[in-house]
């Protein structure tokens, strides 16, 4: 007998490296104190009230703004090391494929939470978790098939419609950027503090089609009403 599980999607958690994890910590920490004492949330992509009260467009360049380069070489090693255990089959001219287009700050209050949503037109889309436990709300992933939404079977272990992933501090969770994602309610009375990014892949030999797709972050789920 062969029970095949097919069309598996790789999400890769990457827990923190202890040599890293403090330098990291600690730019993360000084970039949030910083936009908090200038009032500038521009980098900020959340629920959190600060957001709220700001109306300024967002710009999505925390990493590269506030110069966080432990965190920016701990998240292109995770993802080169997830090209590589996912079984990518694309060539690159000996130059890293990495390259991470965009990054926010992402602020969750307490009761707070982010609806489904995907990342459309990038590659791979990740997190750093900065301040998180159990209580903080756990990474949702939607199964993408959408023919499991009209059916009882097979659901359950093998093919749930959705998988929680409970990160710890330091960890970096990295998935393709078409998959459909949220988070559950903060229950902590901490905010829930993690940086998001976009990346694509690059310096490739083989010619990519464009296929017209619209970059963009948090793109929400609309689900038609029957």
């Amino acid at each position: 007998m062969i029970l095949y599980n097919l069309f598996p999607i790789p999400v890769l958690r990457m827990p923190a490296n202890p040599e890293t994890y403090d330098s990291i910590q600690i730019e993360i920490k000084n970039a949030w104190e910083k936009m908090k004492s200038d009032k500038d949330y521009s980098n900020l992509t959340s629920y959190n009230f600060l957001s709220k009260k700001n109306p300024a467009e967002k710009t999505y360049d925390f990493i590269e703004k506030f110069n966080c380069v432990n965190l920016k070489k701990r998240i292109e090693e995770c993802a080169l090391e997830y090209v590589y255990q996912s079984g990518w089959t694309g060539q690159w001219n000996g130059n890293s494929p990495i390259e991470i287009k965009e990054s926010w700050l992402n602020v969750m209050e307490s009761g707070s939470n982010h609806s489904p949503h995907c990342h459309p037109g990038y590659s791979i889309s990740g997190v750093y978790y900065f301040r998180v436990d159990e209580s903080f709300g756990s990474l949702s992933f939607s199964n993408p098939n959408p023919l499991l939404m009209s059916c009882n079977f097979p659901q359950g272990f093998i093919c749930p419609q959705h998988s929680l992933i409970t990160p710890c501090r330091g960890d970096i969770i990295l998935f393709p950027s078409w998959l459909i994602h949220s988070t559950l309610i903060n229950q902590n009375d901490e905010d829930r503090v993690s940086v998001a990014f976009n990346i694509d892949l690059v310096n490739l030999n083989n010619t990519r089609i464009k296929n017209g797709l619209v970059k963009g972050s948090h793109i929400p789920v609309v689900k038609s009403e029957i």
